[in-house]
């Protein structure tokens, strides 16, 4: 029986991957099981993953922190044939207020993760990241091997949960895949990230929030086509590398994505109102995400304007 641990899957991207996922599997009629571990903290909620697939019998909830020893208790009660890492603190201005949650779910419980997998499993694990590692780029795009420079909390524990997994492939020959992702929007977001919250202040007419000038850049995909390159990822036989950038190649400033937004939002009264920048705001994130699509093959499918329509209208 194939069965699959998946790490912050109540969450916005990990409830979409176990969305997608149990749709996959269950058009192949093959017994499988997907086991979530998810502490269900504000920005999880196991409504997010669909009734169908919570009521299957083959969905398994664990509510459990990656930090505690129950993980490897969990562990050791099953044989993943595949475990995929999504259970982050994610939101960087939550991790200047205060950075030591931060530290601790994204570095020690990514450590702890790997040491149970390590000491009970045989299988890929796929450490979902991020862009921001790389900081802020000038002009060009970054690549697998471009220097890490992160800027805040957030995303320097990021790299150091990226540094960890690197360390447990090359020590202990384990496949360790890493992903790096451009700005995800889509169904489940929490209503403190950029997109959701414009979305909300338009439909309401309030003033929509902007750091500094509005001119900081962002490459933007679709949550499903992230979970399709993980898919993709997740059943390749063989893979060249152990990192892979996840890119849209559609680059945005805030003001261009709010304009975007407006021209859905058409009877929307709300103003733009620029605010204080906050601490290290990087400007420009932007990946070459190149080896991922020579690879194996995976594309970005879904048109930015038809994803934002459709997420409007939710």
């Amino acid at each position: 029986m194939k069965k699959y641990l998946v790490t912050g899957g109540a969450g916005f991207i990990g409830s979409n991957f176990i969305n997608i996922l149990f749709k996959k599997l269950n058009e192949t009629e093959t017994p499988f099981e997907i086991h979530c571990i998810d502490k269900l903290t504000y920005a999880g909620d196991v409504k997010f993953i669909e009734e169908t697939v919570r009521n299957s019998g083959r969905f398994f909830l664990h509510q459990v922190d990656i930090i505690s020893s129950e993980v490897s208790d969990i562990f050791r009660m099953h044989s993943f044939t595949a475990g995929i890492h999504f259970a982050a603190e994610s939101h960087v201005d939550r991790s200047i207020e205060g950075p030591a949650v931060f530290i601790e779910t994204n570095v020690l419980g990514t450590a702890n993760l790997l040491e149970s997998w390590r000491e009970t499993q045989d299988a890929r694990f796929i450490a979902v990241g991020t862009d921001e590692v790389y900081g802020s780029l000038g002009v060009g795009f970054a690549k697998e091997d471009t220097h890490l420079n992160p800027s805040s909390p957030y995303s320097a524990s990021k790299t150091s949960a990226d540094l960890i997994a690197l360390s447990y492939k090359k020590t202990y020959q384990m496949d360790v895949v890493i992903t790096r992702c451009t700005n995800n929007y889509g169904p489940n977001q929490n209503s403190e990230k950029f997109i959701p919250k414009m979305i909300q202040n338009l439909k309401n007419n309030q003033e929509l929030p902007v750091y500094g000038n509005g001119k900081n850049s962002r490459e933007w995909i679709h949550v499903s086509d992230h979970v399709e390159a993980i898919l993709m990822l997740l059943e390749a036989n063989y893979l060249a590398h152990s990192i892979y950038n996840i890119g849209s190649g559609l680059e945005l400033s805030n003001l261009q994505l709010i304009e975007a937004l407006r021209r859905i939002a058409v009877d929307s009264k709300s103003e733009i109102k620029f605010v204080q920048d906050r601490p290290a705001h990087d400007f420009r994130y932007a990946l070459d995400s190149t080896r991922i699509r020579e690879e194996i093959g995976w594309k970005p499918r879904i048109a930015f304007e038809e994803g934002l329509a459709n997420l409007y209208r939710l």
